[in-house]
């Protein structure tokens, strides 16, 4: 009986030992295993502090080049103004230019025989309706609504 005592007593401690063995081994890999997660995160902070101050430094740049662009497009109108005013003051001399000015003149002959057409045409079609429908000139010129 002493036997079965000392024997289950060896086994009891035989397994204290086995299961301090194995939860020394167990911790022992947590540890590892906590220090790696540890160093991950380390890493990912870093990499996300790095990332933040990318961005902050992109944005900066992003805006000075709004203001760069700001700058350019105010360049850019008052060109576009100056353009405007060159064609004003190309037109004014245009009118000056010899050759615009005997353009003109041709267009101008051009519209006064025009002119002169439609009136005799005009002047034709009233004397030809005065002299089928013997009215007076006034009343065909109602008609024709002169």
């Amino acid at each position: 009986m002493k036997f079965i005592y000392m024997s289950l007593y060896l086994i009891d401690i035989f397994f204290y030992i086995f299961l301090r063995i194995l939860k020394t081994e167990e911790s022992s890999i947590l540890q590892n295993k906590y220090q790696e997660l540890k160093d991950k995160k380390e890493e990912y902070e870093e990499m996300a502090q790095a990332e933040k101050e990318n961005y902050a430094e992109l944005e900066n740049s992003l805006s000075l080049k709004t203001d760069e662009l700001k700058d350019t497009l105010k360049e850019v109108k008052n060109v576009l103004d100056s353009i405007e005013i060159k064609k004003s003051e190309l037109d004014k001399l245009k009118k000056t230019d010899i050759r615009q000015i005997e353009k003109m003149k041709i267009q101008s002959n051009f519209a006064t025989e025009s002119i002169e057409r439609w009136n005799n045409n005009i002047f034709l079609l009233k004397q030809w309706i005065q002299d089928r429908t013997k009215n007076s000139g006034d009343v065909v010129d109602r008609l024709l609504g002169m």
